[in-house]
């Protein structure tokens, strides 16, 4: 009698839910929220025989690759760094870190992904946009894989000239050593000292 057992594959189900996340949470954004600023989503598997303690997510070469070619067709170039167990990407702009995505696999036994948004992309002309994350290698028990892939979508920081923000500063404020000034406030999360000016309004 011959026996013939066909190994079992890891079967993706559904692929990852979009991430939202909007510039205007962030610390420098016009409404800053931290609780807003760190997404989970999840990608659906059926890991069929193989579901021991060894199954994993990973990102991957391809997935370093395919970030790094979308900013440099959309954005300012960024690097991608992906941690040695291959569960952490980090987009960086020179030493700034930009954001954060961490795997893991949960209780339910699905594909779980933490996007951590830390600080505004330069997107030139784009508003809304999205930020690929693909190949991601998903590894049954014994060794079987399959890929998978979800985006995150980047809402620009961008006030309406008509919603006006009042503001008030003490124009003698005295600081304590050590107090921080509330003289200060929010334009948007893309502004800097070179696209950004103050309009007075003509008055001093």
């Amino acid at each position: 009698i011959n026996v013939t057992v066909e190994d079992d594959s890891p079967i993706l189900v559904k692929n990852g839910t979009t991430i939202i996340l909007d510039e205007k949470y962030l610390v420098l954004g016009s409404e800053p929220q931290s609780s807003e600023i760190s997404k989970i989503g999840t990608l659906e598997v059926n890991w069929g025989a193989d579901s021991g303690s060894e199954k994993d997510v990973q990102f991957t070469e391809k997935t370093k690759l395919d970030l790094e070619n979308w900013a440099k067709n959309n954005s300012s170039p960024f690097s991608v760094v992906i941690s040695e167990d291959g569960h952490t990407l980090t987009a960086k702009d020179g030493e700034k870190e930009l954001f954060e995505v961490t795997l893991s696999i949960n209780t339910a036994g699905n594909v779980e992904y933490q996007v951590t948004f830390k600080n505004a992309l330069d997107h030139k002309t784009l508003t809304d946009f999205n930020l690929p994350i693909t190949s991601l290698e998903i590894t049954d028990a014994d060794g079987d894989s399959v890929t998978g892939e979800f985006n995150i979508t980047v809402i620009d920081d961008n006030p309406k000239p008509e919603d006006i923000k009042k503001v008030e500063v003490n124009e003698d404020l005295y600081l304590p050593t050590g107090e921080k000034s509330t003289n200060t406030f929010n334009t948007n999360a893309d502004a800097t000292g070179t696209n950004t000016t103050i309009d007075g309004g003509g008055k001093t």
